[in-house]
This record gives C-alpha cells, sequence and structure tokens, in this order.
C-alpha cells in the first residue's frame, strides 16, 4: 500500500536514504535512554533511542528503534518509531520497505511503500488541511 499527500501537479519524489551529513549518529550498538535531544540539522539513528527528537532531518536505519515524542521536518524511516504517550510531528514522513510506524502521528506529506507497516492513529496537520481546502494537496493511495 503506498499513500502520498502532495500538493496538485507536484511529483512525488522517489529517494533513497539520505546523503546528508549528520550533526548526530547513533550507532548499532548504543543505547540512549531517557534523553532530550534538540538538534539543529540530521540525525542517524542506527541503534536505540528513548525520550524527545527535535531535529530537521530524522533517519532512522533498518536496525534502528525509536521511542517517544519526534518532531522534524522530515522523517526517514526504514527501522522503528514508536510514539509511545507521545506524538510524532513532521512536516514529511516516508516509511521505506521494513519500516514500522507506531502511535500517533501528525504530518503534512506521507508516503509508505511497499513492506512499510503503519500501526497507530494518522492525522494531517493544518498545513496539509489548508492546502487541501484549497484544491492543492492530495493523498493518492495505491494497493500493490
Amino acid at each position: 500500500m503506498e499513500w502520498r499527500n502532495i500538493k496538485a501537479g507536484d511529483k512525488p519524489e522517489e529517494k533513497e536514504m539520505s546523503e546528508e551529513k549528520f550533526e548526530l549518529y547513533v550507532g548499532e550498538t548504543t543505547k540512549l535512554e531517557n534523553t532530550k535531544l534538540n538538534i539543529q540539522g540530521n540525525a542517524k539513528i542506527d541503534g536505540r533511542v528513548s525520550g524527545e527528537i527535535e531535529t530537521r532531518l530524522l533517519e532512522i536505519g533498518p536496525n534502528g528503534v525509536v521511542e517517544g515524542r519526534v518532531q522534524a521536518n522530515r522523517v526517514l524511516l526504514e527501522g522503528t518509531l514508536d510514539s509511545g504517550s507521545g506524538s510524532v510531528v513532521a512536516k514529511s514522513i516516508e516509511i521505506k520497505k521494513g519500516g514500522k510506524l507506531s502511535g500517533s502521528v501528525q504530518y503534512s506529506s506521507f508516503l509508505c511503500h511497499e513492506g512499510g507497516i503503519i500501526d497507530g492513529n494518522l492525522t494531517p496537520s493544518e498545513e496539509a488541511d489548508e492546502e487541501s481546502a484549497k484544491g492543492g494537496a492530495r493523498i493518492l493511495a495505491s494497493l500493490s
């Protein structure tokens, strides 16, 4: 199943995991518990993080696990993201094959590739609602 929420006339971007530079990298053998991270740039998680993360780009690798509140401009997900009792708020969320998103999620743009898993409550942000009211935003769904 694939969901897309894009402005009319925009072409959806097919991107691999990012080539961005990261201000924070959490390796596979690293575990951060009850953390509060405020990162002005980009973060890549291949290990385990619980707590709160605020960042521009949050990339969670295939073995990465994030549990807790997340606020980001963009989330790229190949691992697991579970908001628990918090929420995930992002302008753009992309779930790759094998990625799992759980909990309460607010988004402007959402894309789930075949093999991605969604288990929770998805709510379009006010920004997405405004675009939809203008006839500019749309959600595309395709079953594979």
